[in-house]
């Protein structure tokens, strides 16, 4: 899926765009978690119920669906 076609940048680009994302990403994540539960949190991060998409599948599917526009739903996992 980080594949040129799929993506529209090269691999080492992409690897710097998700370095430059992430840090950001993850303290929008854990403000709006924290402002949501109104106080700190109870357990430990990574705890609980997995995400079904971590961060970098999150941006190479947002690059698919930019680049190629693809449907949402055929994206989707089969039911």
């Amino acid at each position: 899926m980080s594949h040129f076609a799929f993506t529209g940048i090269s691999r080492h680009h992409l690897g710097q765009v998700m370095a430059d994302l992430a840090g950001p990403w993850q303290a929008r994540r854990e403000s709006g978690l924290q402002e949501r539960r109104r106080r700190d949190r109870l357990r430990a991060e990574g705890a609980g119920h997995p995400r079904e998409l971590v961060f970098t599948d999150r941006v190479l599917l947002t690059l698919a669906v930019l680049r190629l526009q693809v449907p949402h739903a055929a994206l989707a996992p089969a039911p």
